[in-house]
């Protein structure tokens, strides 16, 4: 019978109490469900709060009619009070039995007794329990059985004389079965008979062992609560009350020496005793160490699974059939698709089967079959390589198979260790495909392949070195070091038992002797690729390569170089004293005819004087432009690094080409930005001369009209600490045909080169222009349309200067005219200098020679030199290197201006390192030596100022 959940208030009523039942409840819950008689229970208000099915199966009602009322409502109502009555005398303890008139079937009254158990619930209210025992004429068997299964309960349910069952007990005890009782006695197991209330009658001498110091301590009605036993009790309670004869079920108990012990027991229903003698005989067989051993088993079984599971190989065991009874994580991962599959007790032709259904031939299972079949009949272990297809990827294994033998020596199948290979086969199969292809190349090689024995001292190398050595076919050993030069084939060795290069090897070049004397220069590498346990090289391996051709083409090359080195050398000192040669009597003609521009002549004078001088100065300019070019086409540009003002460049610029501009009605404009700064870093020589050579193609292009020079800081698009400059010259100019404009900037284009040209020139100003614009790190660009004007835009890159060097001026206020030293070997380039400084206030004095200069110094106080370089005897630099050595007391450091025919830009450089303090190209230009005598202070001293503030370069 089930525990009914409550539908009313009164079945929760009698679900309650239920839960609350007596100590005894919770062996009578199991009972009351199970027997076949009717019961019922009151609270103590007399009120039914359970009933089992055959007490509704008696009284033909619901539970809902009778849960939470009064126990009258199950009889006809004439009998009512009567019932009340009984059953307030019951509560009261007063009576034990209760005879109920049910109707029963057809409206007749059936009298049914029950006795009645009186106990305390689990909040110590009191309940009454009653169950049917007489009147029941279909269920008297089943009304007897339980009446004695209550007996056994471990609460009282009702008193009966049991007398007579307990003599035919004791009679049969000792009735002289001895071969029994000796059989009883002796058997290893627990041996116990129960009787009643469950509890121990009699037990072998196992048993008293085992839970008690003597028999009689068996005998302990509490015997099974103290050592444990209450679930034994519960589940023999269920065997009898279910109607069962035997049972067998394991228990836990408590030994006699306080230790945990597990029983095996199988309990039957004694045959031949009446209900009210009911016994139960029982065997125990410990089972402790048997279940210790199965866990133990099954922690060994655990672990070994957990290794398997963790080995990186493959690890099974098969049957005689080929059936997997054990495969390891590996192998599953390998085989299985998904979890869903399984391994055990499948062969390798499933898979195989699995794989020929994807569509591939050659698959892993046949191999493992067939090699299972060669273990299982030849009986012994072997090693096998297994491959092919599974689970769509190739595999190949490594096998090591055994026979697998009972204790017997029976064969039980196969048991397997498999390792995944198919990674190290492709690295085998890659290494002979290396090791072939490395063979092939030292074959075809033409290096000498060889490898050096630290230990032995001996070289080995392949067949290139018979060639070169003469060593025969049978031989192996290379004695190339016997041939190389000594002071090699000593570095050769020192290299090798050295392990010089460590991992990234040595490389030499030696020289190696043939059989017929010829030397050959041989390139020699090597690395150590053993060592010993103190890490002392014991093996090198290397090559040589013939390289006597190369050696000798170098060798030319080198000749070649140098050949050409001495030519270009030749062509710059040429090129200087062509430069000397002609601008020194250039400068005597165009000093003479600046002096006499201040000179009173007729106007016819004054135009045929302008035309001499505009004839001088052309010339000057394809002097410059010849020299240029020819420079720059040998020698990339070189470029100094000082501060200048960017400005002031390109107002002198200005300034300079403002007179033609003006006679031809032109009028030059300037755009600076502000954000030029004052002052750059840079070759002020390059930046003036790009100036020139646009402005003053600009002027010569156009015909009256404007020039435009623009100057800007390109702020966004400059590096750290440089400062990117757009350079523009726009003109009104005649233009240049669209065709034409990708050839402008090559050496001596002319868009006009007919002898009907109108514009004379080299066309060598562009090209110059473009050299020096990329030596800068800038570009430059040309925008011209014919008729309409021309636009060149270029950039250049400077450094930036934070702040004006200490010492930079902005010139010298000479309220006299200086007293200077003209130093110059050449007598109209004298007259010319001092005509000119006489001209401009100054007081000069001439010296012819260096040596003149010196005495000159010693007898008079100057302000400055002004002296050419290039003199007989003593040049102008060992002057100056004289006189800042203190040859002349108290003149250590005069200002000393060049003024040279020199005008290259490397010559400047060594000039200014060597003492010069200003720089004055010939032919010299009035107004150039006028501004440079502004920077020169009063009294001799000013050397170091002068060469800290502005440029006085050539132009």
């Amino acid at each position: 019978m089930e525990m009914r959940t409550p539908k009313n208030p009164g079945e929760g009523l009698a679900h309650q109490s239920l839960l609350r039942l007596a100590p005894g409840g919770p062996i009578l819950g199991p009972v009351l469900s199970a027997i076949r008689i009717p019961a019922f229970t009151l609270d103590s208000d007399g009120l039914v709060v359970f009933m089992n099915d055959p007490f509704l199966d008696l009284v033909l009602r619901p539970a809902a009619d009778l849960l939470g009322k009064p126990l009258s409502v199950v009889v006809p109502a004439i009998h009512a009070p009567l019932v009340a009555r009984a059953a307030a005398d019951i509560l009261a303890g007063t009576c034990d039995d209760l005879l109920l008139p049910v109707s029963g079937q057809g409206g007749t009254a059936l009298p049914v007794r029950f006795r009645t158990v009186h106990a305390v619930d689990a909040e110590g209210a009191p309940v009454c329990h009653a169950f049917a025992t007489h009147a029941l004429p279909r269920r008297h068997d089943e009304s007897l059985r339980y009446a004695e299964l209550f007996h056994l309960c471990p609460v009282p349910l009702w008193q009966q004389d049991v007398t007579e069952a307990q003599q035919a007990i004791d009679t049969l005890r000792t009735s002289g079965v001895h071969d029994l009782r000796a059989y009883f006695e002796a058997h290893p197991h627990v041996l116990a008979e129960f009787a009643r209330r469950i509890r121990i009658v009699d037990a072998n001498e196992t048993a008293s062992g085992l839970f008690a110091g003597c028999r009689e301590d068996l005998l302990d009605p509490d015997l099974f609560m103290r050592l444990g036993m209450r679930q034994f009790v519960m589940e023999l309670l269920v065997m009898l009350a279910s109607g069962a004869d035997r049972l067998s079920v394991e228990a836990a108990c408590r030994a006699l020496d306080g230790g945990e012990r597990a029983l095996q027991i199988e309990a039957r229903l004694m045959p031949g005793f009446g209900l009210t003698g009911m016994r139960v005989i029982a065997c125990g067989t410990d089972i402790t160490e048997r279940n210790r051993s199965q866990a133990a088993l099954a922690d060994f079984r655990n672990l070994v699974e957990a290794m398997s599971d963790n080995m990186i190989d493959m690890l099974w065991a098969k049957d005689t059939e080929c059936r997997y009874i054990f495969a390891n994580r590996a192998i599953r991962e390998n085989l299985l698709h998904s979890d869903d599959e399984r391994v055990l007790g499948r062969t390798d032709l499933h898979f195989a089967e699995r794989q020929r259904h994807l569509g591939h031939e050659h698959t892993f299972g046949e191999l493992c079959i067939d090699s299972d079949r060669v273990v299982l009949q030849t009986r012994t272990s072997g090693r096998f390589r297994e491959d092919g297809k599974v689970q769509g990827r190739y595999l190949m294994l490594d096998v090591q198979k055994s026979p697998l033998y009972d204790r017997q020596g029976k064969l039980l199948g196969t048991v397997g260790t498999g390792r995944d290979i198919t990674l190290l086969k492709a690295q085998e199969d890659a290494l002979l495909r290396s090791q072939q292809l490395l063979k092939w190349t030292v074959e075809a090689s033409t290096d000498t392949i060889w490898q050096y024995d630290v230990v032995h001292d001996r070289f080995l190398c392949n067949n290139r070195c018979p060639g070169l050595l003469a060593l025969s076919d049978a031989e192996d050993e290379c004695h190339c070091r016997h041939r190389a030069d000594p002071a090699d084939a000593e570095l050769l060795l020192h290299n090798l038992r050295n392990g010089q290069g460590g991992d990234k090897g040595f490389s030499m070049e030696l020289r190696l002797r043939d059989d017929e004397g010829v030397w050959h220069w041989m390139y020699c590498r090597g690395k150590v690729v053993e060592y010993d346990e103190e890490g002392r090289p014991t093996l090198v391996v290397g090559a040589n390569t013939d390289i006597t051709e190369r050696k000798r083409f170098e060798t030319e090359l080198r000749q070649a170089r140098d050949d050409a080195e001495a030519a270009n050398k030749a062509k710059s000192i040429f090129l200087a004293n062509m430069s000397h040669e002609i601008r020194t009597p250039l400068n005597g003609v165009l000093g003479m005819l600046q002096l006499l521009e201040d000179a009173p002549l007729t106007s016819d004078q004054q135009e045929l004087l302008h035309v001499a001088s505009q004839s001088s100065r052309n010339l000057l300019t394809v002097i410059n432009d010849i020299l240029d070019f020819t420079r720059l086409g040998s020698v990339a540009p070189s470029f100094a690094s000082d501060p200048f003002d960017a400005a002031g460049a390109l107002y002198t610029v200005r300034d300079t080409l403002a007179t033609g501009a003006k006679d031809k009605d032109i009028r030059i404009e300037t755009d600076i930005s502000p954000n030029v700064p004052p002052l750059l870093i840079g070759d002020v020589t390059r930046f003036r001369q790009i100036l020139f050579n646009l402005v003053g193609n600009a002027v010569k292009f156009t015909q009256q009209g404007t020039v435009r020079i623009s100057l800007h800081g390109l702020e966004r698009h400059s590096p750290a600490g440089a400062l990117r400059m757009l350079l523009m010259v726009e003109d009104s100019g005649i233009g240049i045909p669209q065709d034409m404009l990708g050839n402008v900037f090559e050496p001596f284009f002319q868009v006009d080169g007919s002898y009907r040209r109108r514009y004379p020139g080299t066309g060598l100003g562009l090209g110059i222009v473009r050299s020096l614009v990329h030596g800068m790190g800038g570009t430059i660009a040309i925008d011209s349309e014919e008729g309409a004007g021309t636009t060149i835009a270029c950039t250049l890159m400077f450094g930036r200067i934070e702040k004006t060097p200490e010492g930079v001026t902005e010139g010298f206020e000479t309220g006299a005219g200086l007293k200077v030293l003209v130093v110059e070997d050449d007598h109209i380039s004298r007259v010319a200098a001092s005509r000119m400084l006489e001209r401009l206030g100054h007081y000069p004095v001439v010296a012819s020679s260096a040596v003149e200069g010196i005495a000159m110094l010693r007898q008079q106080t100057f302000d400055c030199v002004l002296m050419d370089i290039q003199m007989p005897e003593m040049d102008g630099l060992e002057l100056t290197e004289a006189l800042r050595s203190g040859l002349v007391p108290g003149v250590e450091d005069i200002p000393v201006l060049a003024l040279t025919a020199h005008v290259l830009t490397e010559e400047r450089r060594d000039f200014m390192s060597r003492g010069i303090s200003g720089y004055l190209a010939k032919p010299l230009e009035m107004d150039i030596l006028a501004k440079a005598l502004t920077q020169i202070p009063p009294g001799g001293k000013g050397h170091a100022a002068i060469i800290a503030r502005a440029d006085t370069s050539p132009i």
